[in-house]
């Protein structure tokens, strides 16, 4: 976290306290100290914008494409979890031959 004002909530550190999550707080004005979620950040914004100017899409379908961004960015194996399947194929492997799965519209 980086110090802002809206981490610092009581009723956010009871939360955080009560579902076990640790915390750390970085030094303002150092963004070398998140590097990882630098990093994705920008990766994600990168992407939005690749697509968005592929697909000619309006720019107010931002928030629609930064979901996909992110959905794809988590199903690609990194550098972190190279040993461990990416989150859709253990599902996949979980559920074992989905072949008789029927999917429903909503």
């Amino acid at each position: 976290m980086d110090r802002a004002a809206k981490w610092f909530s009581k009723d956010l550190t009871n939360f955080f306290k009560d579902e076990g999550i640790l915390t750390k707080v970085s030094t303002p004005y150092t963004a070398y100290q998140n590097r990882i979620a630098e990093k994705a950040n920008h990766l994600v914004k990168e992407r939005v914008r690749v697509m968005l100017i592929k697909t000619q899409l309006p720019p107010k379908l931002w928030p629609e494409i930064a979901k996909v961004a992110v959905h794809r960015l988590n199903i690609l194996p990194t550098s972190v979890n190279k040993d461990k399947a990416p989150p859709a194929q253990a599902m996949a492997h979980a559920l074992g031959n989905t072949n008789s799965i029927i999917t429903y519209a909503n």
